[in-house]
């Protein structure tokens, strides 16, 4: 028994170029050849044997082991034994190496432990160093495996937590015209690492740790690294190899995984097709989209006359009979931007532009373009109304810029460290240009810019006609004897030239001015006449869309659960515009002596009191949301006990202002304050309850301030077309008039579908999940769905950017 004992000791099998040279047991060195006899097992580059450590620590057994290949990996497994627990440790050294090139420590009996070593030079010798519990019976499998890919080629193999994976890929000449897609795929749902390296050592050695010479993801069912021109290393027309290691994340875990690693080739750096596609889609979406709602909806202002009174209430849909003969009109000046008076004209309501009396010349092309001159260096630039437009420029540029040094410099970690987990990127649709970041999903975000630019010169032009139409009618009522309607006084004209009356408040009287230039009176009564009427939110929205593109391009530039608040901080002012919109209109409304009026919530309220303490709580959540194990109870109980006092303060600001005139019940059975009433309902019931419980629960409270605020707004739009509509006057319905209310319906519906497909694409077709961990947020990767450029996620850019621009549009054309 022994004997039979001993013999098994000796058993191995040899390779027959000599892959072991000699083995030193207990003193006792053995030739690799004199050993072959006894080897009962053949192979061409493995041997293995089993043996006992010595009875004292100071001794050990070594082997000396050559390759004969130079691209071969040098695999050196070893398992504890028999009925005794120990720990053996195992170290190869490589020649003329002060450091080891493989270590393993194993303490679980009959479980292989694997150590890797990188390819040497041919003929190269190792030092295999085998210690640990005194008399601990051990086995021992040495191999060598020239572990390669190529481009276009897939491998199959099995990990675990004591076996992982490495492999050599060499470039071939022209490599670095195209990006090149390491990709790996398994269906056992266990976390494993993927590292790419020029050197081999960081693969195989040190796979946890993090370095700027190579790139690190955690994955579990599939993950992909790509290496471009850009990427840090960059991928070169080199001969120098790149090394490709997996391994399992945890090594507690004993659990195997099967992975499918594949090499290929991908995006060509060819930028035009993406370009042109987007370019195109956006420019000419948009002014498609301009033109529509012009088609539908522009009703233009009819200015009132020194004897005549407007209802500051009229409607934006106009009665049947009147829009039974402005079909016509819509159709002829679909392409232009001069109106005719219509026949059978009723009276009006407010709209974003005028036109002229029956029987009066349009507009030129040339009075056109100068009032834009004068409207952009007069009133945009000099002493023209600021407020809402204004406001929005200094928020938006004070937020980029603190918000561009804290993104960027978590890009440059994640660069720095090569760990590519820091950024939840769609990693199947990546694709660079001369920096490593995802291009694609960042230029997706010029849809908004572009959309934007069409918002502000749409508003630009219907500022400017208004004020062609006004200096007409100041130039024809200063031919005409003005007629004051009674119980008024004439304001004196020193008001129309002061640039700050509130100095003469005091005193209650004012200068007498009087010009004897006719052209300066005309246009001194053609400006206060425009007063009349702001397009400040206007403009706004139209810097809310760039910003937003700017906001949304940031936060693709490293997306996290932090920097999502940056992405959404637009979101909450394009919202409360677009209410605020609603709620003020574009007019100034005449009060009147004896009754309540209506106050126009102001800029500066709207962006202290609603924006700045959401962004505050938008920032202070998204950390809680980040780190809420490292935020103590008081920090929560704070943020919780502000976040209730701030709702109570908005909604009780917000039911003051849209019930102002409300002073008995009997007010409230007008049908249009109990469907105002109604709303408010909803509107508390969703942001005060659903959200918060939904959202609340996962402390994820920045989609909760994003969906309320997104809520608030369409429930808001909702209502004003619903009020909108039910003042129309209902007469008997013309064909004339079916079909127009059939394209103003249909361009609601259309908005509304668009906006319902941004948002599914966006939850059901996602390409990453920031709430999740790196490795389940990558299980969502997709590849690109659009030219081979775009994915899903650009998808909900293009058409969330269009809802936003037909929703500005129908907001503007329906606001009083």
């Amino acid at each position: 028994m022994v004997r039979s004992c001993i013999l098994m000791s000796f058993l191995w099998t040899i390779s027959t170029a000599g892959l072991v040279n000699e083995c030193n047991f207990d003193g006792e060195v053995t030739k690799a050849a004199a050993l072959q006899n006894l080897s009962f097992i053949s192979s061409s580059s493995s041997v293995m044997f089993s043996r006992t450590l010595p009875s004292t620590r100071t001794s050990s057994h070594s082997c000396i082991v050559t390759t004969e290949d130079k691209d071969s990996f040098l695999y050196v497994k070893a398992k504890t034994s028999g009925e005794k627990n120990g720990t053996l440790h195992m170290t190869v050294y490589g020649e003329d190496e002060l450091s080891s090139s493989g270590h393993l420590d194993t303490a679980v009996s009959h479980v292989w432990s694997t150590s890797i070593s990188c390819p040497k030079p041919s003929g190269q010798k190792y030092s295999v160093l085998l210690t640990g519990t005194p008399s601990l019976s051990y086995a021992v499998e040495i191999s060598e495996n020239v572990s390669s890919i190529d481009i276009g080629q897939s491998k199959s193999f099995t990990i675990s937590s004591t076996q992982p994976a490495a492999f050599q890929f060499k470039p071939s000449t022209g490599i670095s015209k195209k990006q090149l897609d390491i990709t790996v795929e398994s269906s056992i749902n266990v976390t494993a690492y993927l590292k790419v390296s020029h050197t081999c050592e960081d693969v195989v050695k040190n796979i946890n740790a993090l370095n700027h010479r190579s790139l690190r993801l955690s994955f579990a069912e599939k993950g992909r690294i790509t290496l471009s021109k850009a990427s840090l290393p960059p991928l070169e027309d080199t001969d120098c190899p790149w090394f490709i290691g997996i391994a399992i994340k945890s090594k507690s875990e004993t659990r195997e995984k099967n992975v499918t690693l594949t090499l290929a080739s991908s995006f060509d750096y060819d930028y035009a097709k993406p370009f042109y596609f987007l370019i195109f889609l956006s420019f000419f979406g948009g002014i498609a989209v301009a033109l529509w709602a012009l088609f539908c909806f522009r009703e233009p202002y009819k200015l009132a006359m020194e004897d005549e009174h407007i209802d500051d209430s009229a409607v934006s849909f106009s009665s049947p009979m009147a829009a039974s003969h402005r079909m016509k009109d819509n159709l002829r000046s679909l392409f232009s931007s001069c109106w005719k008076k219509k026949e059978d004209e009723q009276d009006d309501e407010l709209r974003p532009l005028i036109r002229g009396k029956k029987g009066k010349n349009t507009l030129t092309w040339k009075e056109l373009f100068k009032a834009m001159k004068i409207v952009l260096f007069t009133h945009w630039f000099a002493h023209g109304p600021k407020t809402f437009s204004y406001t929005t420029c200094i928020v938006g540029f004070v937020l980029l810029v603190g918000s561009y040094q804290y993104v960027f410099e978590d890009w440059h970690e994640m660069i720095h460290t090569g760990d590519r987990d820091r950024c939840y990127y769609n990693d199947f649709c990546y694709r660079v240009s001369g920096y490593d970041i995802p291009f694609n999903l960042m230029i997706s975000n010029l849809v908004y810019m572009i959309h934007g630019l069409i918002l502000a010169w749409s508003v630009w032009v219907m500022e400017a006609e208004l004020f062609a139409w006004c200096h007409k009618q100041a130039r024809r009522n200063h031919l005409s004897t003005a007629r004051l309607p009674p119980g008024q006084v004439e304001l004196p004209k020193h008001i129309l030239k002061c640039p700050n009356i509130n100095g003469h408040l005091a005193k209650m009287t004012v200068p007498y001015f009087n010009t004897n230039n006719l052209e300066e009176e005309i246009m001194l009564h053609a400006e206060a006449h425009k007063r009349k009427f702001t397009f400040s939110i206007g403009y706004a929205l139209a810097w809310g869309l760039i910003f937003e593109g700017c906001f949304s391009m940031l936060y693709h530039f490293c997306p996290t659960k932090l920097t999502f608040q940056f992405d959404t901080a637009f979101m909450f002012v394009i919202s409360g515009l677009i209410v605020l919109s609603l709620y003020n209109g574009i007019s100034f409304k005449e009060c009147v002596v004896g009754k309540r009026c209506k106050k126009p919530v102001q800029a500066n309220n709207f962006f202290l009191f609603f924006l700045v303490p959401l962004l505050i709580f938008n920032y202070f959540g998204s950390l809680l949301y980040t780190h809420r194990d490292k935020m103590g109870l008081a920090m929560k109980l704070i943020f919780v006990v502000c976040l209730v006092f701030y709702y109570i303060g908005i909604l009780s600001w917000v039911g003051i202002k849209l019930f102002y005139n409300i002073l008995s019940k009997s007010d409230l059975k007008k049908w249009d304050e109990v469907l105002k009433a109604v709303l408010f309902f909803v509107i508390l019931v969703v942001i005060s309850i659903v959200f918060p419980v939904h959202f609340g629960i996962q402390f994820d409270f920045p989609d909760m301030f994003l969906f309320s605020c997104i809520s608030a707004c369409l429930l808001a739009i909702m209502g004003k077309v619903l009020i909108q509509f039910f003042r129309t006057t209902r007469r008997c319905c013309t064909f004339q008039t079916f079909i127009f209310r059939f394209f103003q319906v249909s361009y609601i519906l259309v908005t509304l579908g668009c906006m319902g497909t941004a948002v599914w694409i966006f939850t059901a077709k996602a390409t990453t999940d920031k709430t999740q961990t790196a490795e389940e947020s990558r299980d969502l990767n997709k590849s690109c769905a659009v030219v081979n450029f775009f994915d899903y996620h650009d998808l909900w850019h293009i058409l969330s950017s269009f809802s936003l621009l037909m929703g500005s549009y129908l907001m503007l054309y329906i606001s009083e």
